[in-house]
C-alpha cells in the first residue's frame, strides 16, 4: 500500500503542473527564446552571477558592476537584457522560484510524515506542530546549523 489516495495524487499532479508552468515562464526561458547561443549563454551567466552576488552581498550591496564582474561581461551586456537593477533582481528571483517552492513542498511533506508516522501525532497534532515550526523558523534553522 502506497498510502496515496486519489485526492493526494490529484494534489501532487496539480503541484507538479504548477511547477512546470513556473519553469516555462522563467526569465531564462523567456529571454533565451529566439536568441543566439552566445546570447543565451550571456543571459544565463548574468542570472547566475546575480544570484551569487545577491547571496553574498544582499539587495543593497548588489550592483550591476559587481554582477558584470562576476559574470565576466561588461555592464552594457547586463543593461541590454535588464534595463535596471530591479528588472535583474525580479528576473533572478523568478528564476529561482520553482526550486524554492519545490523545496518547501518537500520539507512540508517530510514534516508531515515525521510528525504522523515517526512521532505518532494525530492530524491535528501534526498541523499544530507544523504551525509551531513555521512561526519559529529562525530558531529551527539556528538549531539545525
Amino acid at each position: 500500500m502506497t498510502g496515496e489516495t486519489p485526492e493526494k495524487a490529484r494534489a501532487i499532479r496539480h503541484i507538479v503542473d504548477y511547477l512546470e508552468e513556473l519553469r516555462a515562464t522563467r526569465p531564462s526561458v523567456e529571454l533565451i527564446d529566439g536568441r543566439s547561443a552566445k546570447g543565451a549563454q550571456t543571459i544565463l551567466a548574468i542570472l547566475r552571477a546575480a544570484r551569487a552576488v545577491f547571496i553574498r552581498e544582499g539587495h543593497a550591496g548588489l550592483t550591476m558592476r559587481m554582477v558584470a564582474d562576476e559574470a565576466g561581461v561588461v555592464v552594457g551586456n547586463i543593461n541590454y537584457y535588464f534595463p535596471a537593477k530591479r528588472a535583474l533582481l525580479e528576473a533572478m528571483l523568478r528564476e529561482e522560484l520553482p526550486e524554492l517552492r519545490e523545496a518547501v513542498e518537500e520539507m512540508e511533506e517530510f514534516l508531515r510524515w515525521h510528525c504522523r508516522d515517526e512521532m505518532g501525532l494525530s492530524e491535528e497534532g501534526t498541523e499544530r506542530m507544523i504551525a509551531i515550526l513555521a512561526t519559529q523558523r529562525d530558531a529551527v534553522f539556528a538549531a539545525i546549523e
